[in-house]
């Protein structure tokens, strides 16, 4: 301050205070960052103890309103920032054949929805992604939509996110007094006794944080003149509307991890994770392009079930294919997650000399880490 002066001070370290200041209108600037929960809680069927959750939370400056969310047992990943990017833009009883917050037996509206004009977010690797940088031109849809664009704060300068992080200080207070199985401050940490105390189920801890933010949407904030964030965001939708885009099929797999690399497509299908994927539909996938090149198409896949991918060319969805090496007698295709095909590799090298066994080897060992959980269980 002596060298520069308070007005360059207060430019640098209370930026965070100045775009709720200059914002003029909802989803102009809106903040995204994650939060590992602290509280503890334990699995449906044997009431054994699990991880701490992570949540991905979107907050609007010009409202202070949370704009949507996502909880994941992952660490921040790009499932992570696209997940509640999908929670934000669609209204929430739109996401399901009926109400969210009506199942979670919620009764406050929580009516903020729409794409960000500038979505700012710390220096992640995940945030650096192909992927997401896809998904912003899928969902401007060559200008006929908001054309989000992506801000990446400063390395380790926290401030720029103070709105975000002052909202994940509330809500951790609010977890250690209300819940059992909170982990306390690190003064005072007694993991045996959160363990010991930790009963909430996943859907448990889901509800009460869906009804913590919504309680928070409705609280009156002193940063708004007493205005909640609620209200101040139905005063901005009188000099703006939303307009999302229609939740189409091809806009969907959208949100689905976009793998970097381009594929081809060769007599086996379309090669990913060691599996081949191919469909009746995609048989003209194989033909050259005008040019007689070979065509090269982008794959989406959900890391949960990688027994499907979406096939995409130059921005258009073309269908969906399956891997072949998963195909049951039935035609159906048995669902496998990224994390089991590489545990079943990895139990493939140790039992043969190959360095990259064939996918028949790795299939059998998925099948008996199956058989034998379920022996165990």
């Amino acid at each position: 301050i002596t060298r520069h002066g308070q007005p360059d001070w207060e430019a640098n370290f209370m930026l965070f205070d100045q775009f709720t200041r200059t914002a003029t209108l909802p989803l102009q600037y809106v903040f995204a960052d994650h939060y590992q929960l602290d509280v503890l809680h334990v699995d449906d069927e044997f009431r054994e103890l699990l991880g701490r959750l992570w949540l991905t939370l979107l907050i609007d400056a010009f409202s202070r309103a949370a704009l949507g969310l996502f909880l994941a047992y992952e660490a921040p990943n790009i499932d992570s920032i696209q997940g509640a990017l999908r929670h934000t833009i669609w209204p929430k009883n739109d996401l399901g054949s009926c109400d969210e917050l009506h199942r979670l037996g919620i009764d406050l509206p929580w009516a903020c929805y729409g794409i960000p004009q500038q979505l700012f977010l710390d220096n992640a690797w995940a945030h650096h992604s192909y992927s997401l940088e896809d998904l912003t031109r899928a969902l401007a849809a060559g200008g006929r939509y908001t054309q989000m664009a992506l801000v990446f704060r400063p390395p380790y300068q926290a401030r720029y996110g103070g709105l975000i992080e002052r909202l994940f200080g509330n809500l951790s207070g609010q977890l250690g007094e209300r819940l059992p199985g909170a982990v306390l401050q690190p003064d005072q940490r007694h993991w045996h006794n959160a363990s010991q105390g930790a009963c909430l189920l996943y859907t448990d801890v889901r509800r009460i944080l869906y009804q913590m933010i919504v309680d928070y949407m409705h609280t009156p904030h002193r940063d708004l003149d007493g205005q909640t964030p609620h209200e101040r965001w139905l005063a901005g939708l009188r000099l703006m509307t939303p307009l999302p885009p229609p939740f189409t099929p091809q806009l969907e797999r959208c949100f689905w991890r976009l793998y970097p690399e381009t594929r081809t497509a060769t007599q086996m299908g379309l090669a990913l994770f060691g599996l081949h994927y191919w469909e009746v539909g995609l048989a003209g996938l194989r033909a050259p392009d005008r040019q007689g090149r070979p065509r090269h198409f982008h794959l989406r896949y959900d890391p949960l079930d990688v027994s499907r991918v979406a096939v995409f060319e130059q921005g258009l969805w073309l269908g969906d294919a399956f891997a072949r090496e998963l195909r049951l007698p039935d035609g159906q295709y048995e669902p496998v997650s990224l994390w089991e095909l590489q545990l079943a590799k990895d139990l493939a090298r140790q039992t043969t000399s190959q360095s990259s066994p064939r996918p028949h080897s790795w299939l059998i060992h998925l099948l008996e880490a199956r058989e034998l959980i379920a022996q165990r269980q």
